[in-house]
């Protein structure tokens, strides 16, 4: 094991950059003033690192990173990165390129730790494809470049290694169709050769947030293919809408969920397919109350709603303190609730989620308020967003790679005075949730309204027999169901072009 080349002043870890700069003795000379930067101590125990310490091996993959360093003439080009803070804004056309990528590289966990959160269902392939191969490969070059002289800098100064965290969110992400486009598949693997050959252990962790079906038999057929090091960056967060923004936040404060959700501010529609599911949040400070209110349609169907508050991650504490305002479970009609005021300061994280199989829901009329100052004051927070989640990991009801799948919604909240005649006399609280003198006991209202004769409501589950609207959904869902388990039996098939594609020998 190579853990001691993480500490950067390790007599062991020094011995090593020893060796490797003995091996570039030559190249050193060769480059003199134009190539210092290369042989600093951060970037040189990276090539350690990924080599498991052999030096010989380590100057191999730096002669290969040199081979490449001059055919992309990276020394002149990376003139205009000197002195700059990590910005993606420093790169030409770098935020455009992120937008079409969905990739937000702007937070930070609570330790400190750079997060790279990139919702891949999301990706506008069509718009990636029509930059030319020698823009892309441009662009990401010197991203790459200005994240690898930002994680530098952080190294030297803690002395210890400093690397980011990766979250990916598959949800959406039709792996079949990535395979089988190679077009694609050319892009991906030639950016990826540039990261491993150029720049290897940056990456500490890739956290991979709901994969979708046939990516566990992908990933078992590929599995065997990869050294036990670059296996152990790998996580899995396989779980459902509203379980994994507890386990994500565990691993990574609740920056990334902020991240996941901001992503996804990209469609507004009030429809909710079976199937989908919603996230938003509020950032609230201590004396903060928030009330939220909205109204289930069609009358009859129940939405599955949870509402969290992550409590803000103090320093020394490693992960967020999390509170149940409101468990999961169906709601129906006129929904209502609110709590505080909060002694702390935090995360408040809506779940919603359309639990049918068959049933398209909306939700109108939805407000969440804050108030902060306890004079009716609203405090707008910018992030209000919605993730579209496939229920049971229904990969083949995807359509095309980079398919815009997270359907967002971005509606206004308003202040909005409740009291008990408000809600009206059949009003029912269907939980009483007190923590810590923290939280008021959220309140949830079903309102079943009348509906004349002549219209009867729209049914939400199976009726009518073989010829309902509703069976021919069913239909139609079992035979999606079969095409999954038939686009899993072909997934072998590729796995020789994946692995031709991104696995190599070079290390990450």
């Amino acid at each position: 094991m190579v853990e001691f080349l993480d500490d950067l002043q390790n007599p062991q870890a020094c011995s090593c950059r020893q060796r490797l700069l003995a091996e570039l003795q030559a190249e050193r000379q060769e480059l003199q003033e134009d190539g210092l930067h290369l042989f600093e101590t951060a970037r040189l125990t990276r090539f350690l690192q990924g080599n498991n310490g052999s030096a010989e091996e380590a100057a191999n993959h730096f002669r290969r990173m040199l081979e490449w360093y001059r055919k992309a003439d990276m020394n002149k080009k990376r003139l205009v990165l000197e002195g700059q803070a990590w910005n993606v804004d420093c790169v030409e056309g770098g935020r455009k390129l992120f937008e079409m990528m969905c990739i937000d590289a702007t937070r930070q966990s609570p330790d400190g730790t750079m997060l790279w959160i990139q919702r891949d269902g999301l990706v506008q392939i069509d718009e990636i494809m029509a930059v030319t191969d020698e823009d892309l490969v441009h662009r990401m070059s010197l991203i790459c470049e200005l994240r690898e002289m930002h994680l530098d800098r952080c190294s030297e100064e803690s002395q210890r290694l400093v690397k980011f965290v990766q979250v990916r969110d598959l949800t959406g992400l039709n792996i079949s169709a990535v395979v089988r486009n190679r077009a694609v598949m050319k892009r991906l693997a030639d950016v990826f050769k540039i990261i491993s050959t150029a720049y290897p252990e940056t990456l500490s962790k890739m956290i991979i947030v709901n994969p979708p079906a046939g990516f566990n038999m992908l990933w078992m057929a590929v599995q065997p293919m990869l050294n036990q090091r670059i296996k152990q960056k790998f996580v899995f967060i396989p779980d459902g809408p509203f379980e994994f923004p507890q386990k994500l936040a565990a691993m990574t404060g609740t920056s990334a969920l902020q991240a996941l959700a901001d992503l996804g501010e990209r469609d507004a529609s009030m429809d909710w397919p079976p199937g989908r599911s919603s996230f938003q949040y509020r950032v609230l400070s201590p004396g903060c109350k928030a009330q939220w209110s909205f109204e289930v349609q069609p009358p009859g169907c129940y939405l599955q709603l949870q509402v969290i508050f992550f409590e803000e991650v103090e320093d020394g504490r490693p992960s967020p303190v999390t509170h149940e305002v409101f468990p999961m479970q169906g709601v129906t009609g006129a929904v209502s609730g609110h709590c505080g005021p909060l002694g702390v300061s935090g995360l408040l994280w809506f779940t919603w989620s359309n639990d049918s199989w068959t049933s398209t829901m909306k939700i109108a009329d939805l407000k969440i308020t804050v108030d902060s100052s306890g004079e009716d004051e609203l405090v707008r927070n910018p992030s209000s967003s919605s993730v579209l989640m496939q229920k049971r990991q229904r990969g083949a009801a995807s359509v095309g790679a980079g398919s815009l799948l997270s359907l967002s919604c971005c509606l206004p909240w308003f202040w909005e005075t409740e009291t008990e005649e408000d809600f009206g006399e059949s009003s029912q609280v269907l939980r009483h949730h007190r923590l810590r003198h923290h939280f008021d006991s959220p309140r949830v209202v079903r309102e079943e309204k009348p509906t004349p004769a002549e219209e009867p409501p729209e049914e939400c589950g199976w009726e009518g027999g073989l010829g309902s609207q509703a069976f021919a959904q069913l239909m139609m869902r079992l035979a999606a169901l079969v095409l999954v388990i038939a686009t899993a039996q072909t997934c072998r098939k590729y796995v020789s072009l994946v692995q031709a594609s991104f696995f190599e020998k070079t290390p990450w």
